[in-house]
Order: C-alpha cells, then sequence, then structure tokens
C-alpha cells in the first residue's frame, strides 16, 4: 500500500532538488514546474434499485508535479507525475493511485514525444465533451474508450491551421503480449478560447480488448456551448458492434454555469442535470442529479451537493 505522506513528501523533495540543481534553463513563464491539486467531494443520495442510501465521495481529487523545461530555443523537456487521491476512504485502505506519469521531449517544429502512462487519444474528446466527466453520470457508464494505460509511448504533432494529430502505442509488455494503438485527429482547442469548433476523430485498436471510434464536435452557439458526439464499439476479438451518441449543453449566467447531456448506447440511456457555482477560478460548488437506465438491469438515480478546490504552486 502507498503511503500518502512519502509521496507528497518525495514530490516536494524533488521539486527542491530541481531548485538546488540550477534551474537548467528556465521556460518562458520563468518556472520549471507546477506542483498542483485538485480537491472534489461531494454528499450524495444514491437509489441502486434498492432502498436509498447517503454516501460522500470523492470524485478524482489528486495531487502532482509537473512542468516544461527549455533546453533550447526549440526543445522543451516535459514531465508529469501524478496520483488519484481518495480523501473519503477507509482507513487502511489503498486511497493513492498512479494516474498520468510520463517524460518527454517538445520541439516546434517536430512534435512532443512522451514516455511512461498516459490517456489515450480516444479518451481526450470525453474529457473535453463530458459535462459530468468523475461523477456518477460519467461516460465511461455506457461507453468503452475511457482509459489510461501503462507502457506507453505518446506522440503529438505539431498544429498546423488548428490541427493535430496524437498516437499512442502500448509495448507488448511480455512475451505473446498484445499491443495496442489508439490515434486521432483533432481541430481546435477543447476549451474554446482560440477557435469557435473543437471537432475531430479517434480510433483505439484493440485498446483494453475493444476497437472503439468516436466523432466529436465542440462549438458555441446562442451564447451556449454544444456538444456531440458518436460512439461505436466491439470486442477486438469476437463479440457485436454497438452505437451511441452523446449530447449535452452547457450554459453560463454570471457567475452560475447550467449543464444537461444525454448518452446512449443501443437501448441504455444516461441523463444528467446540474449547475456550478462559481467562486473563482479556484473554488466552485456544484449540484447535479443521474438517472442511469441500463437494460434488464434497475434503475440507478443520483443526487447530488458537492464542493471542488484547485490549489497550485509554481516553482
Amino acid at each position: 500500500m502507498s503511503n500518502p505522506t512519502a509521496i507528497i513528501g518525495r514530490m516536494l523533495l524533488a521539486a527542491f532538488i530541481m531548485l538546488l540543481i540550477g534551474k537548467p534553463a528556465f521556460s518562458e513563464e520563468g518556472s520549471i514546474g507546477e506542483l498542483y491539486s485538485k480537491i472534489n467531494v461531494n454528499a450524495q443520495l444514491s437509489d441502486e434499485g434498492g432502498d436509498q442510501f447517503t454516501e460522500i465521495r470523492s470524485n478524482n481529487s489528486w495531487i502532482g508535479v509537473k512542468g516544461d523545461v527549455e533546453v533550447d530555443d526549440d526543445l522543451t523537456v516535459v514531465y508529469r507525475l501524478e496520483w488519484k487521491v481518495d480523501i473519503t476512504g477507509e482507513s487502511g485502505s489503498d486511497n493513492i493511485s498512479a494516474r498520468p506519469q510520463y517524460v518527454g521531449l517538445r520541439s516546434k517544429t517536430l512534435g512532443e514525444l512522451t514516455i511512461g502512462r498516459n490517456f489515450t487519444p480516444v479518451w481526450a474528446p470525453g474529457r473535453a465533451l463530458d459535462l459530468f466527466n468523475h461523477y456518477e453520470g460519467d461516460i465511461k457508464v455506457l461507453w468503452e474508450g475511457e482509459n489510461r494505460l501503462t507502457d506507453v509511448v505518446t506522440y503529438i504533432t505539431p498544429t498546423f491551421n488548428n490541427f493535430r494529430i496524437e498516437t499512442l502505442y502500448q509495448a507488448d509488455k511480455s512475451e505473446g503480449g498484445d499491443s495496442a494503438v489508439s490515434s486521432a485527429l483533432f481541430y481546435g482547442d477543447r476549451k474554446l478560447k482560440k477557435t469557435s469548433l473543437y471537432a475531430g476523430i479517434a480510433h483505439d485498436f484493440d485498446v483494453e480488448d475493444y476497437d472503439v471510434t468516436r466523432i466529436f464536435a465542440r462549438f458555441k452557439l446562442a451564447g451556449a456551448q454544444i456538444g456531440a458526439m458518436y460512439q461505436t464499439q466491439e470486442p477486438a476479438v469476437g463479440g457485436e458492434s454497438e452505437n451511441g451518441v452523446l449530447l449535452n449543453a452547457s450554459y453560463k449566467v454570471k457567475n452560475i454555469d447550467y449543464k444537461i447531456q444525454y448518452q446512449t448506447l443501443e437501448d441504455d440511456s444516461n441523463f444528467n442535470i446540474g449547475l456550478d457555482y462559481i467562486l473563482s477560478k479556484s473554488l466552485k460548488l456544484y449540484t447535479w442529479y443521474s438517472l442511469i437506465d441500463k437494460e434488464d438491469v434497475e434503475d440507478k438515480s443520483y443526487f447530488a451537493l458537492g464542493i471542488q478546490y484547485n490549489w497550485s504552486f509554481k516553482f
């Protein structure tokens, strides 16, 4: 079992050692790294087909360190070490687990190459479009493709006219093992700050025993942000193909962000509605309701009230 205090201590020690080394070529922001964390926790009323019960949930809270350090005008070292922290876990449970952890090089002319543990390119549009990511109504309730893989090499091309390609290769890991590939073509930026459209197509080749294709788009319309995604998935060996769609919208009025989302996979559905009350860039309160309807399984519903706080420190 990982020791949370030891992990955090090693992260701080690593940051301190990097400072002592002499700051080997600062980035443009004048720092070589960032220590960051997110705490997201809610109280919820759950109904999973039987009697209702209450829960306190940690929704993918994490802590990590990341950075990019310039070597010269066209080469930068990039790194990230991140851990998920279950702040509501029982005493003595393994409430620390690995998230993205990698190191690599970025070139303005050649792109970025990293090695380690990382999310797949197919996961990326899910992160951008899923308005209820990490909650009970996360799109992974119905869809395959939400994967973070070990033993991977990831390559991202330079951006050209707002287009870029991302490809991930997972090693066999053992004699007779199976490798996997995930790749995607993206247009625009997911936050819609530089472009008015974020869109693309992504595909998993035998990732976690599934072939998955996603076609997606996110855009602004009449002050709202609209998202749409189509997915087809099938087992890499045998099994039938399944199809589904995701539609959602968010609309911000002053410091309240209203959200609604509907997802399907054949006859299954996942409906979510909620709002975020934004108090600052680092702090928000939220509430949401989720209804999950799966064929041959009793409906599940959840109602939550929660808080999220982000913190970071550059060194």
